[in-house]
């Protein structure tokens, strides 16, 4: 089903704000806040995430410790997702249950100075256990979001919208990851103290998105009588379909994701180096934007999927060319390109597949299913890293 033709002449950041403008203003209201809950979700992301196992390399942890901090939160995550509809009855609307996760979130990111307090084993558990329950809030949260979103975003601008709303959090992502790397350069014997103010920065940026989130208001399910039916175009068994493609995408993707960042410091790269690579994808994706709007306007959520799917699945081989800087940020530009695609249209797709009332339950199932895939693929590659101990030259 198309959800919103654009014309290929007309970018979407040309349309989406006369499209807001038809809003009545409490909605316009919240989806500006929803723009800016993703740009400061995206700051904590670009302080922190690419600079945990970093932290825990540069720490001298084990290199088990190394792989449950990027398989083994993943596992929990996956699993608490079924716990999501439980969640959201406890709190009473969608709304809370995203915001009580979401506490959790950033309080644990403001922990994790607290367990270089410890030390040798207490501290490697301390911190295992406070990244672990981050990610539980986290997760927890992705069921009900998605939801809330379905019924706050009109179907007729999704495409264009959910384009926008990318705008920012790539230039956000963009700029944290390179404060993150000239941060650590330009600390070289701060110690943990470096990456510790990086953690309580990534807890004050989402703490800000919490207050995005608590601006917004959430309209009662199933507000939009265009979707009290699937469309036609929906077949019996399609979300398991799409269950089952970005399972094994997941799987496939955190094989290989969780380890570029040691890579990299195994082959004598410096952070400023890591940061650019892993930054540049951001600008990329950017720029990707209206051309995977229109492609979704004119032939669906769907065929974005599958184009972008298929092309970031075969992405992670070209990394074993070459270790050159130059060779991989163009790898990384092409990386950024491609994946904006997935990450434009996969809720949109979903949200296609399922009715208002019933999509809490079904997302519930669909992100733990999905998630638990790629901790098994973090696992397996867990194994890898174990058997060939190409980490240990760290």
């Amino acid at each position: 089903m198309v959800i919103s033709r654009i014309p290929p002449t007309i970018p979407p950041s040309v349309i989406l704000p006369a499209v807001l403008r038809d809003l009545d203003p409490r909605s316009r209201r919240a989806l500006l806040w929803s723009i800016g809950d993703a740009a400061l979700f995206s700051v904590m992301e670009g302080l922190s995430a690419g600079s945990l196992l970093l932290y825990a390399i540069a720490q001298g942890m084990p290199t088990l410790i190394v792989g449950l901090l990027a398989s083994f939160p993943l596992f929990a995550g996956s699993v608490s997702q079924l716990l999501s509809p439980a969640l959201e009855r406890l709190c009473g609307s969608r709304k809370g249950a995203v915001l009580a996760g979401g506490l959790l979130h950033a309080l644990s990111w403001g922990a994790v100075p607290l367990t270089g307090q410890l030390d040798g084993t207490a501290r490697e558990v301390a911190l295992l256990a406070v990244v672990c329950a981050g990610t539980v809030g986290w997760f927890l949260t992705l069921p009900s979001w998605s939801s809330w979103m379905g019924d706050l975003v009109p179907p007729r601008i999704r495409a264009s919208y959910f384009a926008w709303r990318a705008v920012l959090p790539q230039l956000f992502s963009f700029g944290g990851i390179l404060v993150m790397g000239e941060w650590l350069m330009r600390r070289p014997g701060a110690g943990p103290g470096a990456f510790h103010a990086l953690f309580l920065m990534a807890a004050g940026a989402r703490a800000l998105s919490l207050l995005c989130l608590l601006f917004q208001h959430e309209p009662a399910v199933g507000v939009f009588p265009e979707e009290a039916e699937l469309p036609p175009e929906a077949r019996p068994g399609d979300l398991g379909r799409v269950t089952t493609f970005f399972s094994a995408f997941h799987f496939s993707l955190f094989l290989v994701a969780p380890y570029f960042h040691p890579y990299m410091r195994v082959v004598h790269m410096d952070y400023r180096t890591i940061a650019w690579l892993t930054a540049i994808s951001f600008p990329a994706k950017l720029l990707a934007l209206p051309f995977w709007a229109r492609a979704a306007g004119r032939r669906g959520h769907r065929w974005v999927v599958l184009a972008s799917g298929t092309g970031t699945a075969l992405l992670p081989c070209l990394w074993i060319l070459s270790a050159d800087w130059r060779y991989l940020l163009a790898v990384q530009i092409l990386n950024g390109f491609v994946w904006a695609g997935i990450e434009l249209c996969e809720i949109p797709y979903l949200l296609q597949l399922t009715r208002p009332g019933e999509r809490t339950r079904r997302f519930s199932g669909y992100f733990a299913i999905r998630s638990l895939s790629g901790c098994l693929g973090a696992v397996a590659g867990d194994g890898l890293l174990l058997k060939n101990a190409w980490i240990q030259r760290l």
